[in-house]
């Protein structure tokens, strides 16, 4: 909205025609996160926006979708600037260093864990027929560690 009255009062320029603009305008002028950054983009390239600009802490959720530039924006102040072609807002590109990727946890085997045997079996049982299974018990009696042996896509 307060980019809306901005470009009705023809402080900025362009504003139709650039994109999508997502976030929450605190009182300090500062452009927070917001939920559902995801499917907004999604939405975005569904209808042929080229790009959207989104919160900066949401920037790496909406690059997740493809064909959109993702603009992250910090403030109103630097989105109006970007617009008024003063001070441009660098497109967000998505690096290593970001955590999108993080390295899987280590491998358990199961041949590692000693005992449980009657819980090793129905795990193997399970796992050959593809079956579902429901571990049920008290905390420490490998409900966690157990399923951890099967995560797909392991070699």
């Amino acid at each position: 909205m307060a980019l809306g009255i901005l470009a009705a009062s023809g402080q900025v320029d362009g504003v139709g025609d650039r994109g999508l603009y997502l976030g929450e305008l605190s009182l300090e002028g500062e452009i927070r996160p917001t939920h559902g950054v995801l499917p907004m983009a999604a939405l975005a390239r569904d209808r042929a926006f080229n790009e959207v600009f989104v919160p900066e802490s949401n920037a790496r959720e909406a690059a997740l979708i493809s064909a959109l530039e993702v603009r992250p924006v910090t403030s109103l102040r630097a989105l109006a600037r970007h617009l008024a072609g003063e001070q441009p807002i660098a497109p967000y590109r998505p690096g290593a260093e970001d955590g999108l990727f993080l390295p899987p946890p280590p491998e358990v085997d199961l041949a590692e864990i000693r005992g449980l045997e009657h819980a090793k079996r129905a795990l193997e049982v399970a796992a050959a027929g593809g079956h579902n299974l429901l571990l049920v018990g008290p905390p420490g009696t490998g409900k966690t560690l157990l399923p951890a042996c099967f995560r797909p896509n392991r070699p």
